[in-house]
């Protein structure tokens, strides 16, 4: 049988049918067939030998109809539709795609489903109609590996065609989730931009999500996040590159991708900030009296601990969250839970990171911790609640290095030595005295203060009959919660991941806002909203 033949046998009236639906008209689709088709005969009369004769009939048709189209004029025709994306079928079923057009949004599907090793390929050949010499020249392979890797993907095609896929519920319903946070990012902002950015903030965590205690290939991904792999893939192959997934296997389509960091559930976050809430009633009272006992202490003894540079309304702030902070971290290390360093990350980053999926229930206030230190022996800090940081996202610049340096200055009575340029830098910090010298606007503690014969300003033998048996209360509480805790965290970190328990335990609902919540509530604490930025601001010399 000639090609001729065959062409006549094989896709005379399936031509037809093409143009037939195209058309929509009888006559227009017997003249735009005729036309085809005496372009197809008359190319194999001349000897024209197609390497595969299918593609080359419908890609003859494609080109004839757009022609056609551009002809009648009709404006705002499309011409990609079924019969483009149709060759994309294996060889032996092109013609059925085209006449069948409900195959086609699955063959879009599956296309947009394959890897990328394999859906360039199939785009390659059949709906760019390049030459197998080509591709494997532009990928650097032999031909007869071109040949090999587009059979396959045929195979896949056409599995995939067979099967009913179900998009998972993130695909129509994404999860939110939040982050606990420390460290410095990379050179290219990591991982800040993949997490934070509102570009594609929600495609990232979302991936994040469903990798997490579940490994799952690209493809599984794809259909669990409803998201085509030629966008999913930049995203993943990125995320892999910056430590916050992990890949498993070495081949494209078979490789398992899988969070590397804990997200802990809802449930668990209900179930910490339940048990805080049980100990807040026992927990406040108690630390009220110890702030108030000790504030009576150290003024018998003339010391006034945060300085003078603030008011005695501002202060209780600072020394209720250091008295919060000083109980919680005191049990870290009574409990071998100690935390200090930064996980080294790609491109300069040093960070660690625990997510926490979207929780709707009761909460205490959020109250965030930065620091600062310069030559080892001055502390600069703040305490950060939620409103201070929508209303002042300055506030923690007091604890970067340059400006550290000028507050310093101003500390150590070395004013003198600070350019106006370099005191516009931390305006927000300081005020003019009435010699209109700086000064700073915040609490400053004295090293002395915790000294041998000095506990937080109190003589150490007042502090060990007074005040120690309340602190120690205080600490057996706090134990009591942080044991609480490590239970449900054991049973939310993932044994691969134990490696970073102990972070994931600096990350839980701390006692700063439990303590802040209640003691407003019992007028110790006037509302921050009546004080000035600088409360919680203070720094050690």
């Amino acid at each position: 049988m000639t090609r001729e033949e065959y062409y006549c046998n094989e896709f005379l009236e399936k031509i037809y049918y093409f143009c037939l639906k195209k058309t929509g008209d009888v006559l227009a689709a017997e003249d735009l067939s005729s036309e085809i088709s005496t372009e197809i005969l008359s190319a194999l009369h001349k000897g024209v030998l197609p390497e595969h004769m299918e593609a080359w009939v419908w890609q003859i048709a494609r080109n004839r109809f757009a022609r056609w189209v551009r002809q009648k004029k009709i404006n705002g025709a499309e011409i990609f539709d079924e019969e483009a994306m149709a060759q994309i079928a294996a060889e032996d079923n092109v013609e059925e795609a085209v006449l069948h057009p409900e195959e086609v949004q699955e063959l879009r599907r599956e296309l947009s489903l394959l890897t990328k090793e394999y859906r360039e390929l199939l785009v390659a050949y059949y709906v760019e109609n390049q030459r197998i010499a080509t591709i494997a020249q532009t990928l650097s392979v032999p031909e007869g590996t071109v040949k090999t890797r587009l059979a396959k993907a045929r195979e896949k095609l056409k599995e995939g065609m067979q099967m009913a896929r179900t998009f998972g519920k993130l695909s129509y319903a994404p999860e939110e989730i939040e982050f606990c946070q420390s460290g410095g990012v990379s050179r290219n902002d990591s991982p800040n931009r993949f997490l934070y950015d509102s570009m594609y903030e929600k495609i990232c965590k979302n991936i994040l999500i469903e990798a997490y205690r579940n490994p799952s290939t690209l493809q599984e991904l794809s259909i669990e996040l409803g998201i085509a792999m030629p966008y999913l893939e930049g995203f993943v192959k990125e995320m892999t590159e910056e430590t916050l997934l992990v890949k498993t296997g070495t081949k494209a389509e078979t490789a398992t991708y899988e969070t590397n960091f804990v997200i802990i559930s809802a449930e668990a976050m209900r179930k910490m900030v339940d048990k805080l809430a049980q100990i807040q009633g026992a927990f406040v009272p108690l630390a009220e009296e110890y702030l108030k006992t000790s504030r009576e202490l150290q003024l018998a003894a003339g010391n006034h601990i945060l300085g003078e540079f603030q008011d005695y309304e501002e202060q209780k702030w600072t020394l209720a969250l250091r008295l919060a902070d000083d109980v919680q971290w005191a049990i870290y290390d009574k409990r071998n839970l100690q935390f200090h360093y930064d996980t080294v990350r790609p491109d300069g980053g040093s960070w660690d990171l625990m997510g926490v999926q979207e929780y709707h229930g009761p909460n205490f206030p959020w109250i965030g911790h930065t620091y600062g230190c310069i030559e080892g022996y001055e502390a600069f800090n703040t305490f950060v609640t939620e409103k201070q940081s929508e209303r002042d996202p300055n506030k923690t610049r007091c604890a970067e290095a340059e400006n550290i340096k000028v507050l310093s200055g101003i500390l150590q009575g070395k004013a003198e030595l600070v350019s106006e340029l370099e005191l516009e830098r931390v305006y927000e910090f300081i005020r003019r005295n009435a010699k209109g010298e700086p000064e700073v606007t915040f609490g400053v503690y004295s090293k002395e203060h915790n000294s041998d014969t000095l506990r937080y300003g109190v003589p150490v033998e007042q502090y060990n009959e007074t005040l120690l048996p309340m602190y120690e209360k205080l600490l057996a509480l706090a134990e009591e919660y942080l044991a609480y805790c490590e239970t449900v965290m054991r049973g939310e970190v993932p044994k691969r991941l134990m490696s970073q328990f102990n972070f994931c335990m600096h990350s839980v609902p701390f006692l700063r806002g439990m303590l802040v919540d209640g003691l407003v509530k019992t007028g110790f604490l006037k509302p921050e909203e009546e004080l000035s930025q600088m409360i919680g601001v203070y720094t050690t010399m």
